[in-house]
């Protein structure tokens, strides 16, 4: 699938079943702020507060950036927000986990793509 816009970014993770996330997760975490930041601010992994919300940096880690960003005089609205997954905790297959990889740096390299617009 050729990926054009931040829209059907968002509807191919949504339907996404290439790993077993799809069965875990309650909601995928894409990210959040402004598309047009120079600066992209990525969580290593969405805790359980991100997987019910969808949204990264809702938990202990969330209130721990809006602090730093705010001793700073910066706010997290200036920024995009986002997470990585790490799906092969949750493969055994090595092949299944070189396509699983593949498919995150292409959803990753697209987000930079669409953010660099």
């Amino acid at each position: 699938m050729k990926l054009y816009s931040w829209e059907e970014l968002n509807e191919f993770v949504n339907a996404c079943t290439r790993c077993g996330l799809c069965r875990s997760r309650v909601r995928p975490v894409m990210g959040r702020g402004s598309l047009q930041a120079d600066t992209m601010i990525v969580a290593e992994a969405p805790g359980g507060q991100e997987d019910r919300a969808g949204v990264p940096f809702v938990g202990p880690a969330g209130k721990m950036l809006d602090e730093l960003l705010a001793s700073c005089g910066m706010r997290r609205n200036h920024y995009y927000l986002t997470a990585v997954y790490h799906p092969s905790a949750l493969l055994r297959d090595p092949a299944k986990i070189e396509e699983t990889r593949r498919d995150f740096l292409r959803i990753a390299e697209k987000r930079k793509e669409l953010a660099a617009e």
